[in-house]
């Protein structure tokens, strides 16, 4: 912004000593054709353009709107003078510049309000105006009657045409036959556009479209008077309508810069005397709504700890993708990010406003935000409690059909061999004797069994003995070495053992599974109140939490003491499972 002004200061200058130029040669020009009116209008429409586009350049370096519209003052001024200029040369000049500030005109149309033309059909067109206005008049000057003159004495100059036998020539009709066409698609482009606006786009094109849009239609009206050869009827109306409506132009944007000013006032202080009281649930994005004249607004809350955004009623919300329809307001307060304003992307060329409405909602925000995460943690939790219902229910089936499987089976044929060896203990001895042995192998072996099952539900040591112990006997039997690194002194509440226990053994069977590690560390501290456990591999990384239910399954165990859970594996980093849960 610094080297910013210094700059538009020195072209608001050059547009000031353009005018003057254009005005002195007005004033002194000796052609009979000039009104009063021309020589007053030119240079004054040609700063307005100017001095508009500057100051909305000032106002929004980033937006190319400005400068578009300075250029098209600049062409206007700049044609003037290579028309009326003495030299005869300047004729020919004036003849190939004069229709580009119509161009520079529909270049703006096009591209407002972000000043970037919006598709590539939209650039062809665009370009295809650009070469009609300079490249395309030059066969047509060159074959236009030769001695012919225009503001000079005849036979001045051999490239001075006659305008009104220009048309008459078929390069002349050609060239405007082309800018009948080319305008009848700029038109159809910008009604297209208008067309499928929302409301608050069509607020914010309706000052520029629509006078461009009756500037282009007049000029294809002059252009198929000129073309058929119809009578004048026209006349000088012609040259003032032309004026009047590029004049509307900048003139219509002024005055949207202005009403859009008192509105951003009036806003803020109707939005300040709606919540003096505590708005009630919805209000608030009720009157942000009315405040921003976009009914389609969304209000999203910061949750710190998650660092995700929620909705009003706690559940999560994804950030639209920034594109030409809906964007992101983001409102801070005391530096903290509180809540987002989605809103539609018309209100990017009014950022005073937002940032005025979001500083004064702002502590609103802040309320509703501590409201949002109290629903979401209901909604958290609630979802957690369905989710380890789930769980503990698929636990018990699997414990149904490993009991099934294994012990009981083994049971069974336990009794079956007993009652066997009982039958036969009186008359063969020696055989009842080899079946109670067997029985006790079999025995022997189903202890084992329900010891193992035992184990993968809650390990007797990590009840008997506490977290180190277990965590010692874990790692011990893990298939790839495991460091143990610190852990506490002391014993940890029950819920945090087992919680911790659950998180190691769980992200131990994930690196068996799918790393593909060499190492693994595992570690337990004990800091601020916190148990901090930590595990981590040096396989492939990538793992996605969102594929299956164990981290999922210790997410809700730990979230419900309060606790969080968070995975870091960048592809090729190997991975690492935090977690932390309060010791109270």
């Amino acid at each position: 912004m610094t080297g910013l002004r210094p700059a538009l200061l020195a072209l608001a200058l050059l547009g000031l000593i353009e005018a003057g130029a254009a005005a002195a040669i007005l004033a002194t020009s000796a052609d009979p054709s000039l009104s009063t009116f021309q020589q007053v209008a030119v240079p004054i429409i040609g700063l307005l353009w100017v001095d508009t586009g500057l100051l909305a350049w000032l106002r929004r370096p980033d937006n190319r709107t400005g400068a578009l519209m300075a250029m098209a003052g600049f062409l206007w001024l700049l044609g003037t003078l290579a028309e009326l200029w003495t030299a005869p040369a300047a004729v020919f000049v004036g003849y190939l510049i004069a229709p580009l500030y119509i161009v520079a005109a529909a270049h703006l149309a096009l591209a407002y309000p972000t000043g970037r033309l919006p598709s590539r059909s939209v650039c062809a067109l665009v370009t295809g105006l650009y070469i009609t206005a300079t490249l395309a008049q030059l066969p047509a000057l060159l074959m236009a009657h030769i001695g012919s003159t225009y503001r000079r004495p005849a036979g001045s100059d051999p490239l001075i045409v006659h305008a009104t036998r220009l048309s008459t020539e078929w390069p002349g009709a050609l060239m405007e036959i082309a800018g009948i066409v080319l305008l009848a698609l700029t038109v159809r482009a910008l009604v297209n556009r208008w067309r499928v606006a929302s409301e608050p786009r069509r607020r914010l094109l309706a000052p520029v479209i629509w006078p461009a849009i009756g500037m282009f239609c007049f000029l294809a009206l002059v252009l198929v008077v000129a073309v058929l050869s119809l009578p004048d009827v026209l006349g000088s109306i012609g040259w003032v309508g032309e004026t009047v409506f590029f004049a509307a132009v900048p003139l219509s944007f002024l005055a949207f810069l202005l009403r859009t000013q008192a509105t951003s006032v009036g806003a803020v202080g109707d939005l300040m005397s709606k919540l003096q009281n505590a708005p009630a649930r919805g209000e608030l994005r009720d009157a942000l709504a009315q405040v921003l004249r976009d009914p389609t607004i969304e209000l999203v809350y910061w949750l710190p700890d998650k660092k995700r955004y929620v909705d009003a009623s706690g559940r999560a919300y994804e950030l639209p993708q920034p594109d030409s329809r809906r964007t992101v307001a983001e409102i801070e307060h005391d530096g903290r990010p509180v809540a987002a304003i989605v809103h539609d992307s018309t209100l990017l060329d009014q950022p005073e406003l937002i940032q005025s409405v979001g500083a004064a909602a702002a502590l609103a925000l802040e309320n509703e935000r501590l409201e949002a995460e109290l629903r979401a943690r209901i909604e958290e939790v609630r979802a957690s409690r369905v989710r380890l219902i789930t769980a503990e229910e698929a636990a018990r089936r699997r414990l149904e059909r490993s009991l099934h499987d294994g012990p009981q089976q083994r049971l069974v044929a336990l009794a079956l061999g007993m009652r066997t060896a009982r039958s036969r203990l009186p008359n063969h001895p020696d055989t009842a004797a080899e079946l109670i042995e067997a029985c006790e192998n079999e025995l022997t072996t189903t202890i084992d069994e329900l010891r193992e099952l035992a184990r993968g539900i809650h390990p007797a040591v990590l009840s008997d003995r506490g977290l180190t112990p277990a965590l010692e006997s874990l790692c011990g039997r893990f298939p790839i070495p495991v460091e143990i690194g610190e852990l506490p002194v002391e014993r940890l509440p029950a819920a945090v053992e087992s919680a911790a226990y659950l998180v190691i053994s769980e992200a131990l069977a994930n690196i068996a599974r799918y790393s593909g590690a060499t190492h693994a560390t595992v570690a337990v501290a004990r800091r601020n109140g916190h148990a901090l456990v930590e595990v981590r591999d040096d396989g492939v990384g990538g793992a996605d939490p969102s594929r299956g239910n164990g981290l999922r399954g210790l997410v809700d165990r730990v979230g419900a003491l309060d606790g969080s859970v968070e995975l870091v594996s960048a592809p090729g980093e190997g991975t690492i499972v935090y977690a932390e849960i309060p010791c109270v």
